[in-house]
């Protein structure tokens, strides 16, 4: 190694702070990408074998009568499709928990058996691998399930229910409350209370949708149809696996654009303070070359250290957060764990090569001047620090004022950094902030405000008369072709709800508070998912399809209601009726203040109860992920603004030594010098707020239409006033540290520096 390399491996030991603080965020960057790449990677590979070797449905159906034995062979031969009948019950265990009771599959969603086996015996039952961990249950264990004991043979996961909802409609599911079970035939006659028949189907080569279900629908009513595709329970985890992409992508981009920025501050202080010898060192005969790989060791070793660590650390921690993956998703860990050469290669390379490109080119235009002028002051720079102090001292008349001013000119680059770094650090906690704040709005406004039932019950057959207690309702599926006579690129699936101008139990309003039932008419209500995820307007132009009775209805948007999910359309009942061809005065359901006391041929039942607690048992765990978020934001903030405040300790040792001899206090010094940054974190974290909201919104309505909800972005004053106390926490720990190495600051440096 030359005297070159040594002595910037010297310079690196003598700065190890200022080093190590860049390291560490690089590494934390790496390490996001590779933990998130490699988990998500294993996670995508199950999902996709666990589809394809255990048969995930296309298509669930209920029908209004059930099919027969040859009807379902014609169907299935003549359309290409595999049909399996599922009957289903849901039995409640006591204390708030219910399980879901299927017979055993065969050809569609086939279960996989986690532990244990499927049942053979009427008395054994197996149930779903998150319940059971949830539960603290295991194989061997006894369910009482009414009066009857069943034996757990065995724990399972089933395809169609990768997100184990308990409706379709609910957004967060409950392993804790909700499961489900697979039991013998026998088994089920066993199970008190009366049971849904569905048919589950599987494309055996082309898609023959509309066919097939012209088809069915001329032998008996469709209730209910749901492609795989737009059920939750199945596309919930495709829609994360994309959304953590974008995260791996995005987040560690932006904190690696930040370790870059660091870098070149501080390889430009470096090459300022050692321009005289730069100068040297080219008159002597060294060539620009060898000069510029001794420099490059600065990003090489930050690159290569960096780097590794975060590799190494990122691919530890990839093993737990792939089985918290698994475990969060009812699905099974079928692709072995394995590393991502790609990613890691990308995560060493890409961080080194992007360093050592930058730094190559600061470096080679420093040395484009001749020595001479490498050995004079920056004339440029000269200029530019007198054109700056004349402003400064003819605007400015107190003397702290000027000085604090002058020095946070001097450097437009690193407050731009310290800025980028506040933002960041504000952006991390406005996320867990917003998403707290969100989930309770969306709480309040939709099932306590908007929705005033207790319970929502969905019959299997058309309903008629009066119903004898509670608001009926009409439901069908359909599909959005069009907005304001503008095709969509994708059909928009929508549940239209016909209601009653007279409804009790549902209180339709708008932002401004203002009812919208009496304002219905004709025209249509639409909820707030819906109009994030098609960008609609109050005045807008619908054209609904009925896939069940292949009927077009043209409706205009009355008003927008404060519904955070769903994709739902209300309209008059008897407009509904006639569109999806059902007789005058039939509904399909009914909202009720209290359950009914033996309700029969019900295919789906809602409880709002279960739907908050849903809500409630998610905050806990998002508590946690806002203190990981503070945390992150916390350190992020203390490395880049020790990292500035340290490098003008450094810069103004001989300023610091001559304002100790004149009699000022460490204290005093540190408000002159050290506290200059003070406004601009307060502006950065004013300019962070409304990034977060705008990117939160964005990825919001990016999401709406995949995820069938959206959240109310909006920040809590409160909030607000708490994350400004953690950036300023983490501002004033940094400064903490930097006084430290201010007072080791001794009188002697004046004498040194006019030495030197």
């Amino acid at each position: 190694m030359n005297k070159l390399s040594k002595g910037v491996l010297r310079e690196i030991r003598k700065s190890k702070f200022q080093y190590s603080g860049t390291i560490v965020l690089l590494a934390l960057a790496v390490m996001l990408y590779v933990m998130l790449n490699t988990s998500i990677h294993a996670l995508e590979e199950s999902n996709e074998q666990f589809v394809k070797q255990y048969v995930q449905e296309d298509f669930h159906v209920f029908t209004g009568t059930s099919l027969k034995k040859q009807q379902m062979e014609e169907l299935e031969q003549k359309y290409q499709v595999l049909l399996e009948e599922r009957k289903g019950k849901d039995v409640f265990l006591g204390k708030g928990k219910s399980l879901r009771v299927f017979t055993i599959p065969e050809t569609v969603n086939i279960p996989y058996v986690e532990d244990g086996k499927l049942p053979e015996k009427d008395n054994e039952i197996a149930i779903a691998q998150s319940y059971a961990t949830a539960n603290g249950l295991s194989v061997g264990d006894t369910l009482t399930i009414g009066q009857e004991k069943w034996t757990i043979s065995g724990t399972i996961y089933l395809p169609d229910y990768v997100y184990m909802l308990k409706n379709v409609n609910d957004l967060i599911q409950d392993p804790a409350s909700f499961g489900i079970a697979l039991v013998s035939d026998k088994g089920f006659e066993r199970l008190e209370g009366t049971g849904v028949i569905f048919y589950s189907g599987h494309w055996k080569k082309g898609e023959q949708a509309d066919e097939f279900r012209a088809a069915l629908s001329s032998i008996t009513p469709i209730i209910l149809w749901m492609n795989g595709d737009e059920n939750p329970r199945i596309t919930y985890i495709e829609t994360e696996i994309q959304g953590t992409k974008t995260t791996t992508k995005v987040f560690p981009l932006f904190i690696a654009g930040i370790v870059v920025m660091m870098v070149l501050v501080l390889l430009k202080r470096r090459l300022e303070l050692q321009r005289s010898q730069l100068g040297t060192l080219l008159s002597i005969g060294y060539r620009k070359g060898e000069i510029v790989r001794a420099f490059l060791l600065y990003p090489v070793l930050i690159g290569l250290v960096g780097s590794v660590l975060g590799i190494v650390s990122g691919l530890f921690f990839s093993i737990p957060i792939t089985e918290i993956y698994t475990q969060f998703f009812n699905l099974p860990l079928l692709h072995d764990f394995q590393v991502n050469v790609e990613a890691l290669v990308f995560a060493l390379i890409v961080p080194l090569s992007l360093l050592c490109l930058v730094s190559w080119y600061v470096i080679a235009r420093q040395l484009r001047q001749s020595p001479i002028d490498l050995l004079r002051p920056s004339l440029q720079q000269r200029k530019n620090r007198i054109h700056r102090e004349r402003f400064i001292r003819f605007r400015l008349k107190k003397f702290s004022s000027r000085f604090r001013l002058r020095m946070l000119t001097r450097h437009i680059g690193r407050m731009i950094l310290l800025s980028m770094g506040i933002i960041l650090a504000t952006v991390l906690l406005m996320y867990g902030f917003i998403s707290m704040n969100s989930m309770d709005t969306l709480l309040n406004k939709t099932y306590k405000e908007s929705f005033k039932y207790e319970y929502a019950y969905y019959f299997q057959e058309l309903q008629r008369g009066d119903a004898k207690s509670g608001d009926p309702f009409t439901f069908a599926e359909g599909s959005i072709l069009s907005v304001n006579g503008k095709k969509l690129d994708e059909d928009q699936t929508v549940s239209v709800y016909g209601i009653d101008p007279s409804v009790k139990l549902l209180r339709l309003e708008n932002g401004q508070g203002h009812r919208l039932l009496s304002s219905m008419g004709e025209g249509a209500i639409v909820t707030k998912a819906l109009a994030y995820a098609l960008n609609v307007q109050e005045g807008d132009e619908l054209l609904l399809w009925s896939e069940s009775n292949q009927k077009k209805l043209s409706v205009t948007v009355k008003g927008i209601a404060e519904i955070y999910t769903g994709t739902s359309i209300y309209m008059n009942r008897e407009a509904v009726n006639d569109w999806a061809g059902y007789p005058d005065g039939a509904y399909v359901g009914i909202w009720t203040k209290e359950p009914l006391s033996h309700p029969q041929g019900v295919y789906m039942t809602e409880s709002k109860e279960d739907m908050i607690q849903s809500f409630q048992s998610i905050m806990k765990p998002m508590r946690y992920s806002l203190f990981i978020m503070s945390g992150l934001a916390f350190v992020i903030g203390v490395i880049i603004v020790s990292l500035i405040t340290n490098l003008i300790v450094d810069e103004n040792t001989i300023t610091i030594s001559l304002m100790k001899i004149m009699g000022y206090q460490d204290r005093s010094i540190a408000s002159l010098i050290l506290n200059i940054y003070t406004p601009v974190v307060f502006v950065s974290y004013l300019l962070g707020i409304p990034i977060s909201l705008f990117s939160i919104d964005a990825l919001v309505r990016s999401i709406a239409d995949e995820t069938n909800y959206v959240l109310p972005v909006g920040v809590d004053y409160r909030m607000a006033v708490l994350g400004l106390f953690f950036i300023y926490a983490s501002y004033y720990a940094s400064l903490w540290i930097s006084r430290r190495k201010l007072k080791k600051v001794s009188l002697q440096e004046v004498l040194k520096g006019q030495e030197r």
